[in-house]
């Protein structure tokens, strides 16, 4: 049998996929900011980055959990992505 983690993560992964297929399909032209942490044990950092690739959108990878970050260069990035739109 596959473990519960292994599960959510094949889950997430199809569901990353529909994302891409619909994304595709409408041909969305919008800008995104994926912000994960490299401690996060609820969406590993290689699910952020395959989805940010889905959206061709920008990746930020801080050092902390599943939290949102509040460093100083984290905040920088969402500051400048926001003010830059």
């Amino acid at each position: 049998h596959l473990s519960i983690r292994r599960q959510r993560q094949m889950c997430i992964r199809d569901s990353i996929h529909a994302i891409q297929r619909n994304h595709d399909q409408n041909a969305g032209h919008f800008k995104t900011l994926h912000v994960v942490g490299r401690r996060d044990i609820v969406n590993p950092t290689f699910m952020g980055e395959e989805l940010a690739s889905v959206f061709n959108g920008q990746l930020h990878v801080h050092d902390d959990g599943h939290v949102i970050p509040l460093d100083s260069c984290s905040l920088e990035v969402i500051r400048k992505f926001i003010i830059d739109e």
